[in-house]
């Protein structure tokens, strides 16, 4: 009787801790638990782990190297086929949850252990209160540790770098390694107690300097992801100010030709009445001439796309470079400062490499569709050599890295916020960007 008490216990909280697992899995990566696929899934996945838990039970007292790469391999191969991340995202979290449930189990046994004064190998195996307690606080623990990892990870809903989860792996890894050979020396019975306690106070540190070290990484991350957003936000503002410059001028020139033109009436109305058609001809050349100086090159229905695209199409013709472009008409449900950004930041870089073109080789095409929701900038320049070879990320060249190299992240970051995405490629000497925006409305 005991024994099938004890039979249907470990079943039981074998499934409570599968349940308790998968969760943190799916959690980990925002899964939607509405849907009833996504719920069958998850009931499934739970279902396996169970299993999988009942069998090292079964074969061994404690799972050791084997037993991690197993569930390690289990919980990365199930975040690949079913949820969404970096793929340095779901290693960290096969090693970050194989951690939590090494710890949550070694700090309890190390405690019972302690308690009631029997080594690791009596309480894993003699069927008792000890041990019934156990594995109660073991689950309990485990839930504490994988709340605490899912509130870190999910406030300001952080996304940290490569390098940055690199860093906190190298110290999962690290950590796994010696948890592992700890309790591997805790359970041999022989073991001195005084040692005992001191391995104990290890474990604890270990899990502490794990915690720890994930916090103030991202912490740092927020830090800097902070950092980025206030030099983002000071290019847009500065790109704001130009637009608003941009339109001054712009009616200042409207205003100056509305001036002009009654006196420029009067004295083609005159030479035409006193038959004078050459000099008629001259001054309407003149007169043309200086219309052409105050043309709107772009005449859409967003006053801010008008001025920006005016203003570096006006700034690149004046450098010898030849510009070709076309232009869609329609831009509602985009953000005035984004498309300002956005595209100054674009038709700036693109500038910038055709200067370092030979005169005559300095050439532009911009082109901006709309189709729908769907927004498809592409602007190509031509380059002197391959950029992309050297730089691959775009990173940028200019002396002072402070206050450059924020184009390519903000084109990025408003690509994200749309929704769509952003590319870059090379073709025939000429490096092309081309970013899709989806309406918001």
């Amino acid at each position: 009787m005991i024994d099938i008490f004890w039979r249907l216990f470990e079943i039981s909280f074998a499934a409570l801790q599968s349940l308790i697992v998968m969760r943190f899995v799916c959690l980990f990566f925002n899964y939607n638990f509405n849907s009833l696929n996504n719920k069958v899934v998850y009931i499934a996945s739970s279902v396996l782990h169970t299993i999988l838990i009942l069998i090292f039970n079964r074969v061994m007292l404690y799972e050791g190297i084997l037993g991690v790469i197993a569930y390690a391999l289990y919980y990365f191969i199930f975040s690949l086929i079913f949820l969404r991340g970096k793929v340095i995202e779901k290693i960290f979290l096969s090693i970050g949850t194989i951690i939590c449930l090494i710890g949550a189990s070694s700090i309890v046994a190390s405690i019972i252990s302690v308690i009631v004064y029997e080594g690791f190998t009596e309480v894993y195996t003699t069927k008792g209160i000890p041990r019934f307690i156990g594995v109660i606080l073991v689950q309990i623990l485990l839930l504490y540790f994988y709340e605490l990892i899912l509130k870190i990870t999910r406030k300001d809903k952080v996304g940290m770098k490569s390098p940055e989860w690199a860093l906190v792996l190298v110290v999962f890894i690290l950590s796994l390694v010696i948890f592992g050979t700890i309790h591997a020396i805790l359970l041999d019975d022989d073991l001195n107690w005084k040692f005992h306690y001191s391995l104990f106070f290890a474990e604890l540190g270990i899990i502490f300097i794990n915690i720890f070290c994930f916090y103030m990484v991202i912490r740092l991350s927020k830090s800097n992801k902070t950092a980025l957003e206030f030099e983002l936000f000071k290019q847009e503002q500065e790109y704001k100010e130009q637009n608003t410059e941009n339109i001054k001028r712009q009616y200042e020139e409207i205003r100056y030709l509305k001036h002009n033109m009654r006196h420029n009436y009067s004295a083609i109305g005159a030479l035409a009445r006193d038959g004078r058609s050459s000099e008629l001809l001259d001054y309407l050349c003149e007169v043309s001439a200086e219309l052409s100086a105050f043309e709107t090159l772009i005449n859409t229905e967003s006053s801010v796309v008008n001025a920006i695209m005016s203003q570096k199409i006006d700034y690149a013709k004046s450098k010898g470079i030849k510009v070709i472009f076309s232009c869609a008409n329609n831009f509602d449900g985009f953000e005035d400062n984004d498309l300002c950004s956005l595209l100054g930041n674009l038709l700036e870089n693109a500038c910038d490499a055709c200067l370092k073109c030979e005169e005559g080789n300095r050439y532009i095409d911009i082109s901006i569709k709309r189709d729908n929701e769907l927004l498809t900038i592409n602007v190509c320049n031509s380059i002197p050599k391959s950029v992309l070879t050297e730089n691959l990320d775009l990173q940028t060249t200019k002396a002072d890295k402070g206050n450059h190299g924020l184009g390519v992240k903000s084109v990025k970051r408003i690509a994200e916020k749309y929704n769509g995405r952003f590319d870059y490629y090379e073709e025939d000497n000429l490096f092309c960007c081309k970013v899709l925006l989806f309406c918001e409305v």
